[in-house]
């Protein structure tokens, strides 16, 4: 797993959602790291930060929740009031965070077996491509009757080409294993193209929908991942729910320098399955996750917003409407 310095946080900076005081900022936390620091000292998913060392949340400030020497975090909620039918926010504690140290991400945190009304959907929460992690986490849903997969990929920015062509070979056909996962290139052009061939997998999914969950935090090489499985599958066994990915076309190698940094020069274009220069992955379905839904669910419950939009689509073949 890959290591990084900092809490293993991931979250997001949002205006008062209830506007009670629309100038005032909350950090809400999305996403805590099974084993990092920020989890021991009691963040969770669906926590809303109001001030960090006795300061109202600034966009400066809520920087120190991803590497720093210690931060004190008043933690507010969002209850209801059913008689008067209102939301409020309602101090509940406070966490303190002990100074950073380093992280390993965890490449599939979640596995779930999701049991809807007529089908079961394996979910499978995935923030760093890995080819054995995620042979283990298909044979778990394979084992427990799935019907489809759910691949949310919202915290993923892996960097690897080849451990997503890795990852991606179980979700294609097997006559299709050995076709090109992406083409390399010198030129933005794609003038002598070599092409990245994809691995054989002893396990295989192909013949379960997939729906796929991407945000704005999806980076990476996440993007030559679902050109690749939608090109060997096509669109219509493959959706897109959430909002675009964003990430690159360029592949980079990393050189160590002796002068405490190192230096990623751009060495080829990266061209998708279908030959085309790598583009941006447009959602089939939109969905802003947290647009009014109160409370944030934890990742794989199915009340979860974005899980229950995708469980939706399978049932109905659109979004849910507005309420």
């Amino acid at each position: 797993a890959a290591q990084t310095t900092g809490y293993g946080i991931c979250y997001s900076l949002l205006r008062d959602p209830l506007n009670i005081s629309p100038s005032k900022q909350y950090v809400l936390i999305e996403f805590v790291e099974p084993n990092s620091l920020a989890k021991v000292a009691g963040l969770e998913r669906g926590m809303w930060v109001a001030e960090i060392d006795g300061k109202r949340v600034t966009a400066s400030n809520a920087k120190s929740l991803f590497s720093g020497s210690g931060a004190n975090l008043k933690i507010d909620a969002i209850e209801y009031d059913e008689e008067n039918g209102k939301y409020y926010w309602e101090s509940i504690t406070e966490i303190t965070l002990p100074a950073a140290g380093e992280c390993a991400v965890t490449a599939i945190p979640a596995v779930e077996i999701i049991d809807d009304i007529t089908v079961k959907n394996g979910y499978i929460l995935c923030n760093e491509f890995d080819g054995e992690e995620m042979a283990t986490a298909l044979a778990t849903i394979v084992q427990g009757g799935a019907d489809n997969v759910v691949l949310d990929l919202r915290y993923n920015s892996s960097n690897s080409l080849e451990a997503a062509a890795e990852v991606a070979a179980p979700f294609i056909p097997a006559d299709k294993q050995g076709a090109p996962f992406c083409f390399l290139s010198k030129a933005a052009d794609g003038a002598e193209k070599e092409s990245m061939p994809l691995p054989q997998s002893d396990i295989n999914v192909s013949d379960k929908p997939l729906y796929i969950i991407t945000t704005s935090r999806t980076a990476g090489v996440v993007n030559a991942f679902v050109k690749a499985v939608r090109t060997m599958r096509g669109e219509t066994n493959v959706k897109i729910v959430g909002q675009p990915a964003s990430g690159t076309n360029l592949c980079t190698e990393c050189y160590e320098s002796p002068y405490m940094f190192d230096i990623n020069p751009a060495t080829a274009y990266i061209f998708d399955a279908a030959g085309e220069l790598l583009t941006y992955s447009q959602p089939d379905y939109a969905v802003n996750e947290y647009n009014g839904y109160y409370p944030i669910y934890p990742l794989g419950s199915k009340q979860e917003n974005i899980l229950y939009s995708i469980s939706y689509i399978m049932e109905n073949g659109t979004l849910p409407p507005v309420e």
